[in-house]
C-alpha cells in the first residue's frame, strides 16, 4: 500500500488505519499532529493468527496497540490448562492500560485471533507521551475505568451465574442489537474461544451452543452466530431464582 504520511516509515499506517485510530477511544482526543508524532515513533509488526503477542514470560516493557485484527487477553491456570478471556482488543484499543498508567507489567497472555498488525513503543515513551499530551492521559484513564467495569462484570458472571446463563449473556452482549463493532469482535470464533469467554471448556460450550440451535434460538453460518429468537435468549440470560437471590444478597 502507498504511504500517505511523509514522516512514516511503515506501510502499516494507511489513511484508513489512521482515521480508525483517530476515532478510537484511546486516541480520539489527540490532534492529528499529536497522533502522527506517536505513530512515527512506533515499531510495527504483522503476526499470524494464534501468535502470542505478549506473555508474562517476556521481559519486554512495551505497550501494544492493534491496528488490524483482534487480540485476546487471557489468564490461564498452568496446572489445569483452564483459561479465561479477560477482554478482546479491537483496532485502537490499548493492550494493558494499567501497565501504561502505573508501569506494572501484566501477568496475562495476549493471543492473535486473526492475522494482526500491531504498533508498539517502549513503555517509557508512552509514559512521556501521557505527560506531554493531556488528552492521551485522560483517554487512557477513561479506557482503564471502562476495562475495570468489564472485569467486574466478568467476575460477577463467572461467580454468580451458571454456564448456560453466562453463554446467553455473552451472546446478547456481542450479537444482539445495533452493535456492529461487537459483532465483528465475535465472528469466526471457534467453540474453544467462546468457552474461554465464559470460563468453561470447549465441550461444554459446544453442547450449549448446539442446544440453542436445536431450540431455534440461534443459528450458525460460516462460523458466525445469528440470533433467531432474541426474546427467548433474553429469558435464558436471566439468572435462575437461586442465582438472583445470591446476586441481591451481595448488593
Amino acid at each position: 500500500m502507498a504511504l500517505w504520511m511523509s514522516n512514516m516509515t511503515s506501510d502499516f499506517v494507511t489513511k484508513e488505519v489512521f482515521l480508525n485510530l483517530k476515532r478510537s477511544t484511546l486516541f480520539k482526543g489527540l490532534t492529528e499532529n499529536e497522533l502522527k508524532f506517536i505513530l512515527s515513533n512506533c515499531k510495527y509488526e504483522c503476526l499470524p493468527k494464534r501468535s502470542i503477542v505478549w506473555s508474562s514470560t517476556k521481559n519486554e516493557e512495551r505497550f501494544y496497540v492493534p491496528l488490524k485484527g483482534r487480540i485476546r487477553i487471557e489468564a490461564q491456570n498452568a496446572r489445569s490448562g483452564r483459561r479465561i478471556t479477560l477482554c478482546i482488543l479491537k483496532p485502537g484499543d490499548g493492550y494493558y492500560l494499567t501497565q501504561l498508567l502505573t508501569g506494572q507489567n501484566p501477568h496475562f497472555q495476549a493471543e492473535a485471533l486473526d492475522t494482526v498488525e500491531i504498533a508498539s513503543a517502549p513503555l517509557e515513551y508512552w509514559q512521556t507521551w501521557l505527560h506531554i499530551f493531556p488528552a492521551l492521559h485522560q483517554s487512557a484513564a477513561r479506557c482503564a475505568a471502562e476495562r475495570l467495569y468489564e472485569m467486574g462484570e466478568l467476575v460477577q458472571n463467572v461467580a454468580l451465574y451458571d454456564t448456560r446463563t453466562r453463554l446467553a449473556r455473552l451472546l446478547l452482549k456481542y450479537v444482539d442489537g445495533d452493535m456492529n463493532d461487537e459483532v465483528d469482535a465475535f465472528q469466526n470464533m471457534a467453540h474453544e474461544d467462546i468457552a474461554s469467554l465464559i470460563g468453561t471448556v470447549r465441550e461444554v460450550a459446544s453442547r450449549l451452543i448446539n442446544q440453542l440451535k436445536r431450540e431455534r434460538i440461534i443459528a450458525t453460518k460460516q462460523r458466525r452466530i445469528h440470533v433467531i429468537d432474541s426474546e427467548r435468549l433474553r429469558l435464558k440470560a436471566k439468572p435462575k431464582t437461586s442465582e438472583h437471590k445470591a446476586v441481591k444478597m451481595r448488593h
